[in-house]
């Protein structure tokens, strides 16, 4: 008996040619992260989150999203201590 040279009959006519399949990149949502700064999640109740896009929908054109909107007033905030 020879140990190591059996070849297994299933796979012998398994033939894939690589140019044939195709590599699918999944999208990814949003803008491209710059690695800078801290990861913040914010819970907002209800009334505040109405005050927040009231302040946006003041706002010229183009109008600030909610996450540009929130760094916008903080910075507001911390100049006017």
């Amino acid at each position: 008996m020879v140990v190591g040279s059996f070849r297994s009959a299933r796979f012998l006519d398994i033939k894939v040619s690589m140019a044939d399949q195709e590599t699918l990149i999944p999208k990814k949502r949003g803008p491209k992260p710059t690695g800078q700064g801290t990861p913040v999640m914010v819970r907002l109740q209800p009334h505040q989150l109405a005050a927040l896009d009231r302040w946006i929908e003041a706002q010229p054109e183009p109008r600030p999203t909610r996450p540009e909107a929130l760094r916008r007033l903080a910075d507001l905030g911390f100049t006017n201590q």
